[in-house]
């Protein structure tokens, strides 16, 4: 792998980034400064240290010591230094993901769809606003979302009105593009889409709008209301179905290199 591709290998697990980040704060560290720093278990990030002394990102200060401290390689460096690059980026390339999570007939293997959609986003270098469609359950989903717009209220009421506010607010922000996975029929997802391409009406920058279809999924085929938007009324409204995964991940590469890029 060259140094880009380790990044991404960094970056896919949680252990690896949070480890190979607390180098940006201290040169000499061992598993238990970043454990403890970062609420982990030590034998979590000593699997990670692991990971990385295998790929040459860090080394051992002194083999010999069972209390070893390590240190970032020259290669580590540059690895590091590729991953800071990314995240300075993701800063201004924050992509708003939207996709039904009530409605689907079978929420976890949806989930895995909008895991694979959303990776394929991020490996574009792109971030994305909340990933709470991932969520296997509700309880996964709702703690996924909680990690995009704060803790949300437990009463009822109080928290439909907050969480509908802060998904506008998303799609109504900072972001240059947003996709939109419409297999199964959503009315929030509706609403959402309808924000999208609204947003030059209240003044917002226009943003290209991606719709993925999966062929053949819903009974009903999809809804007139979104297979009826035409080129003419909104030219950076694009449709697009696909067969399967490899299908979806060419669509958003070519949607990236057309319509996204800064």
């Amino acid at each position: 792998m060259d140094i880009k591709q380790i990044a991404l290998w960094v970056i896919d697990v949680d252990r690896r980034l949070i480890t190979l980040r607390a180098f940006s704060e201290e040169k000499f560290l061992h598993p238990s400064d970043i454990a403890k720093e970062n609420h982990r278990s030590i034998q979590n990030i000593s699997r990670a240290m692991h990971e990385l002394e295998k790929q040459g990102i860090i080394k051992a200060i002194d083999e010999k010591k069972s209390w070893k401290k390590y240190i970032l390689t020259e290669k580590g460096k540059k690895v590091l230094n590729e991953i800071e690059k990314k995240f300075q980026l993701t800063k201004q390339k924050k992509i708003f993901y939207g996709a039904a999570i009530q409605g689907a007939e079978n929420r976890k293997k949806r989930s895995k769809i909008h895991q694979f959609l959303i990776n394929k986003i991020k490996e574009q270098g792109f971030e994305v606003f909340t990933e709470h469609t991932t969520g296997k359950s509700y309880e996964e989903a709702i703690e996924k979302l909680e990690k995009a717009i704060g803790s949300i209220p437990k009463k009822d009421v109080d928290r439909r009105i907050y969480v509908r506010k802060k998904m506008i607010e998303g799609i109504e922000g900072n972001i240059i593009a947003a996709i939109f996975e419409v297999s199964t029929p959503s009315l929030g997802t509706g609403v959402e889409i309808s924000h999208a391409y609204l947003r030059p009406r209240l003044g917002l920058s226009i943003i290209p709008i991606l719709a993925l279809y999966e062929k053949d999924y819903w009974p009903n085929k999809l809804s007139t209301m979104i297979r009826g938007i035409s080129n003419k009324e909104l030219p950076f409204f694009i449709l697009k179905e696909y067969k399967n995964l490899s299908d979806a991940e060419k669509i958003i590469h070519d949607f990236f290199k057309k319509y996204a890029k800064e």
